[in-house]
């Protein structure tokens, strides 16, 4: 996620120098073309042709100027009819709420950092991190979406299961886990979990102190907090109570 976000910065910085090359230029060019054309009847069409191009460079190093400051707002989304039906989890569902979560936090306001940002999409994934960390434990993680050394650096806790989130594009589909599981996930990402609900109630409140009756709908997500191995235990023993349950 991060990697696409740098990507589209890059070339974002690209149109802007390019935009920027093309109106010096076009400037100069038409500078020189009244002082030496000797026949300025022609001149008011070099000015129109210069608007126009002038414009349309303008309005291109303002576009770009938005997608360098904020990528992750132009990231191509994927929508398909088979995409959809096979997703899961997208956890640039819970953006709007994890940024104001943020910025309340933090008190931020204006144009965010880099850093700002990595930290808010680790907010994204919190609830679905530790799911895919017990998936990855339980072994019904796909090997083929996930590097066996991945999966084995999450089991001995070297990386965090958000790591690997962001290999996935944020977004965990059927194909990336195992069949056996998928009835299980789909009624828990259906119906939730009240066992879960408290856990993330817990977590949340023992990480952040933000005042439950600011933005009505961010503290249902208890999207204010990253993942945690030192909560992770615990959370593993409810879902192995949720899914054993599920199995009668």
């Amino acid at each position: 996620m991060i990697e696409k976000e740098e990507f589209i910065k890059k070339n974002a910085r690209s149109g802007i120098i390019a935009c920027s090359i093309i109106v010096a230029l076009s400037v100069i060019g038409f500078t020189c073309i009244v002082i030496f054309d000797s026949d300025k009847s022609d001149i008011p069409v070099f000015v129109l042709v210069l608007g126009i191009l002038l414009a349309t460079c303008i309005f291109g190093i303002i576009k770009f100027s938005k997608q360098y400051k904020e990528p992750w707002k132009v990231m191509p989304q994927q929508t398909s009819v088979n995409q959809v039906r096979t997703r899961l989890y997208n956890a640039e569902w819970n953006w709007d709420v994890a940024e104001a979560n943020y910025r309340v936090q933090y008190n931020k306001s204006g144009t965010l950092t880099y850093q700002d940002i990595a930290v808010i999409w680790k907010y994204c994934a919190a609830e679905i991190s530790y799911i895919l960390a017990w998936i990855i434990d339980r072994n019904f993680m796909n090997p083929d979406s996930v590097t066996e050394a991945d999966i084995m650096a999450v089991r001995r806790r070297e990386i965090s299961p958000d790591e690997i989130m962001e290999s996935i594009d944020m977004k965990l589909i059927e194909d990336d886990v195992s069949e056996e599981i998928w009835p299980f996930l789909e009624y828990y990402f259906d119906e939730g979990s009240e066992r879960v609900d408290d856990f993330l109630e817990k977590v949340s409140k023992s990480k952040t102190n933000i005042l439950p009756d600011q933005y009505s709908e961010r503290d249902n997500r208890h999207c204010n907090f990253a993942f945690d191995w030192g909560f992770y235990d615990e959370f593993k023993e409810i879902m192995d109570k949720e899914y054993k349950q599920s199995e009668k």
